[in-house]
């Protein structure tokens, strides 16, 4: 990775260090979820009701008590100003997921969460700073616990009411604890299962970063700890996708020329900030169950590329598919005959097969119906904002099919000309439906649509 300046030097060490998805929560017994106050809007925006609902100038977090806030700020553990921001999102049904990576000193909470009233996104916060609470508490998210979360990157939550995260271990440039996938019975906030990377499936420069989870078509989300599933997680700085088998433990690396960084998109230009990148495969979703029997199609795509890819699950699956000796088959890795004049960094899909993403030079929300071939005339820009819509970092559809996206200015963030004063972090919703109405995105009913026969 090369920069042209000193400032983004350490801005690629730690930046896609970053980058670096019902059966829904019911609420546990005894535990108690603040309300907040909320109101129905209607909305002009052809992107149907996708709407601001959460910003902050800063992040502020919530401490069990008073006494161990000042605490925090007093020993340098919570330093209010330009150490925190969010990277990625998730929500069931009552719970809306916010990590903060620790790219800095001063982060108290790397995963937080914030109650939702309900499952209806016409309904809309007019508490639109809330304090981020720890999740599933402060304790687990103590720096230095390696048994807890050091460093949250992405994370995903699965039809069995799982809550996925990738912890990166890093604190800054420092490896703190050893990088990890962990995930969460959300009916109970539970740890259910861990996965503590080898370094069979690690290079020198692995950044394991987001995650997508597909169980096995036998598995019916297992009993207890019993999650016979594949997981497969992006590595953003060594350029592959290492995939997990829970039931075995065993893990392995898939790699091909997509997940590459392009040189040709290596310069970004966010609302007048200029910097150059070279990272590789963010943003993951994993499509519905439509096409083939018993496989999915998984959607990626590097950071500095102008292009989506996606690969069917059941050639990563077999762990000596792709070798020196047996390297999969040429048309294994697809890609569409479009190419965006932006680069996308996180993307979510919903039910019925429409890919969402950020378009970052551009400060804008796109969709892309994968029913139909990758083409400029089925992509469709849904909202735009030069404002509002700086560094769109996630979007993500959970299980309701709820739209959510994660602005965050980034941009300035790294390059240390954030202004505290300005509204800097924003959170917007709407249903996927709602949103890709009238565009080319739309799709009438779930699974109408030609099968796609070029992939």
């Amino acid at each position: 990775m090369h920069r042209k300046a000193v400032p983004f030097l350490a801005f690629s060490v730690i930046l896609l260090l970053l980058h670096s998805q019902s059966s829904v929560c019911n609420r546990r017994k005894g535990h108690q979820y603040e309300q907040y106050y909320w109101n129905t809007r209607n909305s002009s925006s052809r992107s149907g009701e996708v709407r601001e609902v959460f910003n902050w100038k800063q992040l502020d977090f919530e401490f069990p008590n008073e006494q161990m806030r000042g605490q925090a700020i007093q020993s340098g553990a919570f330093v209010e100003i330009n150490s925190s921001m969010p990277l990625s999102l998730e929500a069931d049904s009552t719970r809306l997921f916010v990590s903060a990576p620790r790219w800095r000193q001063g982060v108290p909470f790397t995963l937080t969460y914030l109650p939702l009233p309900g499952a209806d996104p016409k309904r809309v916060p007019t508490q639109s700073s809330p304090r981020l609470k720890p999740y599933p508490n402060a304790e687990a998210n103590r720096q230095g616990n390696c048994d807890g979360l050091t460093s949250v990157f992405r994370m995903s939550i699965d039809n069995c009411n799982r809550l996925w995260v990738v912890d990166t271990g890093r604190v800054g440039a420092q490896q703190l604890c050893p990088p990890q996938v962990i995930a969460f019975d959300l009916q109970t906030d539970a740890i259910v299962y861990r996965h503590r990377f080898s370094q069979e499936s690690l290079l020198c420069n692995s950044q394991p970063t987001n995650i997508a989870v597909e169980y096995k078509a036998e598995a019916q989300c297992g009993r207890g700890n019993n999650l016979d599933a594949f997981l497969y997680v992006t590595d953003t700085l060594a350029y592959a996708i290492i995939v997990i088998d829970t039931s075995s433990g065993r893990s392995w690396r898939v790699s091909d020329k997509s997940m590459f960084p392009n040189p040709e998109a290596g310069s970004f230009n966010v609302q007048g900030v200029k910097f150059d990148l070279m990272d590789g495969i963010l943003g993951l979703a994993i499509g519905p169950p439509r096409y083939y029997k018993n496989d999915r199609d998984l959607f990626y795509n590097p950071m500095t590329s102008f292009q989506h890819f996606w690969v069917r699950t059941s050639r990563l699956q077999n762990e000596n598919a792709t070798t020196p000796s047996n390297p999969q088959p040429f048309e294994t890795f697809q890609t569409g005959q479009w190419k965006r004049n932006s680069q996308s960094a996180g993307c979510g899909i919903s039910s019925s097969g429409v890919l969402f993403f950020g378009l970052v030079n551009q400060n804008a929300l796109a969709c892309w119906d994968t029913s139909k071939p990758y083409t400029a005339q089925n992509i469709a820009v849904l909202k735009k904002d030069d404002e509002k819509l700086q560094f769109l970092s996630t979007v993500v559809v959970d299980r309701m099919d709820r739209l959510w996206a994660l602005s965050t200015r980034f941009q300035r963030f790294f390059t240390n000309s954030l202004n505290p004063e300005d509204v800097n972090f924003r959170i917007f919703s709407g249903t996927a439906a709602e949103a890709v109405r009238n565009t080319a995105c739309y799709v009438p009913t779930l699974g109408e649509g030609p099968m796609r026969g070029w992939a």
